[in-house]
């Protein structure tokens, strides 16, 4: 089967919307780890004790994103496409 320009499209999008996802959600699993250890500047905006139900509300948001994004069959080249580029970044930043 020959792939057409409108597939090859679809897929560039799928992967497009896949990447920023991943690195939003690894950005939120980020902060949660070191928000503790993080200083606070007199004035800036504070969510208070909202902070942290925020946070995880985001971060559940982006996973269900994902789900809905990697579920269907459509989605495997995007996916592999996704990988491949993580990969290539975390090989490009240390010694592979």
């Amino acid at each position: 089967m020959v792939a057409l320009p409108g597939a090859a499209l679809l897929e560039l999008i799928t992967a497009s919307t896949i990447l920023p996802a991943v690195i939003y959600g690894s950005t939120i699993v980020l902060y949660l780890a070191v928000r503790g250890r993080l200083g606070r500047k007199k004035g800036a905006f504070d969510l208070g004790r909202f902070e942290l139900p925020v946070a995880v509300c985001a971060l559940v948001w982006t996973l269900v994103a994902l789900f809905v994004l990697v579920a269907p069959g459509e989605a495997f080249v995007s996916v592999v496409i996704v990988v491949g580029l993580l990969l290539a970044a975390g090989c490009s930043s240390s010694s592979c």
